[in-house]
């Protein structure tokens, strides 16, 4: 992880404060009109996004809801399938993130133990 954002660190210094290695790139200007008024529109998105983004994530919700409560319906069943009882007869989410618990295997006998 830490090579990476070396390596990044790297490439961008290179990219923006590096030498010069082409001379027709000298004299090429920045951006025209074009570009100017391509990219705009793109820039206040992003900022509009980044300072109000409630309007765009509550026409998501729906659809994000669905997928999790889709992903919780399927672990449920998996759960059910791999535990001796039946799991979909538990009380409360609390007794079935035990159940969670209990099937997967600990590491070492520390782990059980509670910190001081």
């Amino acid at each position: 992880m830490i090579l990476a954002a070396v390596y990044l660190l790297w490439m961008v210094y290179r990219l923006f404060y590096g030498r010069l290695t082409d001379e027709g790139n000298r004299t090429m200007a920045d951006m025209s009109l074009r570009e100017i008024a391509l990219m705009a529109p793109l820039a206040v998105l992003m900022f509009v996004l980044g300072f109000a983004p409630n309007p765009f994530l509550e026409r998501t919700e729906p659809a994000t809801q669905f997928l999790l409560d889709s992903i919780e319906q399927k672990r449920l069943t998996v759960l059910a399938q791999e535990t001796p009882r039946n799991v979909a007869s538990a009380a409360s989410p609390a007794e079935l993130q035990l159940d969670a618990e209990q099937l997967s295997p600990s590491t070492s006998s520390s782990d059980s133990q509670p910190a001081p």
